[in-house]
């Protein structure tokens, strides 16, 4: 359940780091090229008639032109297989600018997080919800950069 808290900041590191054989830059420099909007996000799901009930998983997704497709697997097949964890540089720089952007994402998006907030303590889905989304998140990204 702890490392459960690691989660949305693993999915935002994963797809910024290097992987395969490509170097940080390499890899950011290759994506660029093939890749738009690629993301990896946590989603919670509350079940349609039971609020106590809700699924959790981890939506991938990326789009690229017809063209171009093939190399946009093959980065992902890369990030799966092959990311390059033990480069703690570039994962502290990556932190330390997620950290960075987060305070205008507060001020930009306070009623998103209100609601999350005011759910949080309806169910467990929403309490999930809030610690991978919500101001806890931040909080515990703000406090790994320091």
């Amino acid at each position: 359940y702890i490392l459960k808290s690691y989660l949305p900041l693993f999915c935002d590191v994963i797809i910024k780091i290097g992987a395969g054989d490509f170097s940080h830059k390499e890899f950011s420099s290759r994506k660029r090229r093939f890749v738009r909007d690629l993301k990896a996000i946590i989603k919670i799901v509350p079940h349609h008639t039971d609020n106590g009930e809700f699924s959790e998983f981890l939506q991938l997704s990326s789009y690229s032109l017809n063209d171009k497709t093939m190399e946009m697997f093959a980065i992902w097949v890369d990030i799966f297989n092959k990311p390059h964890l033990h480069e703690k540089d570039v994962i502290e720089t990556v932190l330390l600018e997620l950290s960075d952007k987060l305070a205008p994402h507060i001020s930009d998006n306070g009623h998103r997080f209100a609601m999350i907030a005011a759910a949080s303590s309806l169910t467990y889905g929403g309490q999930l919800s809030e610690k991978y989304n919500g101001l806890s998140q931040i909080s515990f990204i703000k406090s790994l950069a320091e």
